[in-house]
């Protein structure tokens, strides 16, 4: 990654309003247990607990914006929408068009292990519950308003997933393949 990249990405993130642009939903408490999880090269992600803008100046520093997309974004992105759900988000994005609420409803959903128990419960109990959690799990992609039904815009995922990470996640596995 070039240094002008590096720096548009770091900007991205610092300036997101979204928790590392949102790709694990959840307040404070429950975002720092999800990074508290993840492990680069085998060891435990340091950082001192606080503001996102603190913890941000610290993750950038080390382990670096790099490694946070290869070894806590990307991962997450991948698990929770499969690729053909990135390939239709990705089409999308690149013809200037935002799916309709139907057509996301009819793509494969964020695997259910995603949803804490305590969240599970409330879906199966409330029907509104149910909507807030779905429309969670698709937010860094997408914001619905499920009120009126329909798509408002794109998350703030979308358009640094599409036009920043994904291309420069290709091109690193095309060094790694060419590599003897």
């Amino acid at each position: 990654m070039d240094d002008q990249q590096k720096s548009r990405l770091q900007r991205y993130l610092m300036n997101a309003a979204e928790f590392m642009w949102g790709v694990h939903p959840g307040n404070q408490k429950e975002q720092y247990k999800w990074l508290d999880g993840k492990k680069i090269d085998g060891k435990k992600i340091l950082y001192s607990k606080g503001a996102y803008g603190v913890v941000y100046k610290q993750l950038l520093l080390d382990p670096g914006i790099e490694e946070l997309i290869q070894y806590v974004i990307e991962p997450e992105v991948r698990r929770t929408f499969p690729n053909e759900t990135l390939d239709f988000l990705r089409k999308r994005w690149q013809s200037g068009r935002q799916p309709s609420l139907d057509e996301i409803t009819n793509l494969k959903p964020p695997p259910p292990q995603e949803i804490s128990e305590e969240a599970s419960e409330r879906v199966k109990t409330r029907y509104n519950e149910a909507r807030l959690e779905w429309s969670r799990y698709w937010r860094p992609f997408l914001i619905a308003n499920l009120q009126f039904k329909y798509i408002e815009r794109w998350g703030e995922l979308a358009g640094v997933w599409f036009e920043e990470i994904e291309p420069w996640l290709e091109e690193e596995g095309d060094k790694l393949k060419a590599t003897p």
